[in-house]
């Protein structure tokens, strides 16, 4: 059940050494790049983070949880990265000096050929705290460095944190999960805004009983009453279930979240494109049945804007047969228009809708060959957004 009780998740500007960032709605939790907080890259900002909980109504939660993830080399071989076995006195970053703890729940949570990635997690009791990159280390270990920061009141006590750094130099990136008793939230970190793939999610054998999903940024949380699952519906992009024909996904944003039942144990497969920018922004995808999320650079992001010749261009078609469109809005965050077109086999307009802020209708059109979604970001509104767009396409 979601309620929309009074939560906030807000970075205040209390700590001096901090920056203020404000991000869209509510989020029960928010992930952080170690790359941008190691260089002063958040909010093109030189500084680091504060943090503190607020709510509307009722009492500011007093206990918060720093999720803190690297990857290391078991025998040393790979330059630039931390220790595996890291103490809170060579950890790359500091907090508050009178809120710190021991770590707890220290896990490996994947062993590549030569790579471990460890998450360690530490708690406070405190009303806020500020996040810094530790001066004694170098810059160079924030590319393999991330975290996750957690209300603990508002985090779901049934389920396992995890989060995953994606390496810039693997084209192809595979993620297995192993199987726990527990659901868990798995937050996905990319380094770099582009263009990247969900290329499947799969158990094998494949298991009709497990679905995950899918949201933009952190995970879900509770809400101020403790039920579950509590997110800004804004973020939520969709269901994936092992029991439907998978759909490849376009990604743009830089933070993913996905929620995987207890006992489900998918293979998470990840694609990036080989063009740059601005080739990449021109985006086709076949599809005649099936769910295709559409979605803007840096969507919901408030840390973040697009490249600034960022255009969103993406064409959906299907060669085989005409199809029928369900678009259902999920959220638009700015002003300028989004221009949905229409076309038939011999690429005649059959349908222009222009589509603005706030906007809840859904949009069916019928008997279509393909759909064309455009939206031209404004450098004059640089934390304006187009939302997103679900589509359901059907063979007509």
């Amino acid at each position: 059940m979601l309620k929309l009780a009074g939560l906030l998740f807000f970075f205040i500007e209390k700590c001096l050494s901090c920056v203020y960032i404000y991000p869209y709605e509510f989020l029960p939790s928010l992930p952080i790049l170690g790359a941008e907080l190691a260089t002063g890259g958040m909010g093109n900002f030189n500084q680091g983070v504060c943090v503190a909980p607020q709510v509307y109504v009722g009492e500011i939660p007093t206990h918060m949880i720093l999720d803190f993830a690297w990857y290391c080399s078991n025998d040393g071989s790979v330059p630039d990265l931390l220790d595996c076995d890291l103490t809170t006195s060579n950890v790359p970053f500091t907090v508050s000096k009178d809120k710190m703890s021991n770590f707890e729940s220290c896990h490996t949570i994947l062993n590549f050929d030569k790579l471990i990635w460890k998450m360690c997690s530490w708690n406070f009791t405190v009303n806020e705290f500020d996040l810094n990159w530790n001066p004694e280390i170098s810059t160079k270990f924030g590319p393999s460095v991330a975290f996750l920061i957690r209300i603990t009141e508002w985090t779901s006590e049934l389920h396992e944190y995890q989060m995953m750094v994606v390496p810039e130099m693997m084209s192809t990136f595979e993620i297995q999960i192993v199987e726990n008793d527990r659901p868990i939230w798995l937050t996905v970190l990319f380094l770099e805004s582009g263009l990247r793939f969900l290329k499947n999610i799969q158990s094998n054998p494949p298991n009709p009983n497990c679905s995950y999903n899918f949201l933009v940024m952190g995970p879900a949380g509770n809400d101020a009453d403790g039920d579950y699952p509590y997110y800004d519906p804004k973020t939520y992009l969709l269901n994936i279930s092992e029991s439907e024909p998978f759909v490849e996904q376009f990604l743009e944003v830089q933070f993913y979240s996905l929620e995987i039942l207890a006992k489900c144990t998918p293979k998470i497969v990840l694609d990036t494109t080989d063009k740059k920018a601005p080739d990449w922004y021109e985006e086709k995808q076949e599809l005649c049945d099936g769910t295709a999320v559409v979605t803007s650079q840096a969507y919901y992001d408030s840390d973040r804007t697009p490249d600034a010749a960022y255009t969103l261009n993406r064409n959906i078609f299907c060669n085989d047969e005409p199809i029928d469109v369900i678009v259902d809005l999920i959220g638009i965050l700015d002003d300028v228009p989004l221009n949905i077109t229409c076309y038939d086999s011999e690429k005649n307009t059959i349908n222009f809708t222009q589509v603005r802020k706030d906007s809840t209708d859904g949009y069916i059109f019928w008997g279509i060959s393909s759909i064309q979604f455009d939206w031209k970001w404004s450098t004059f509104c640089p934390y304006e957004r187009f939302g997103m767009a679900v589509q359901k396409i059907y063979k007509s």
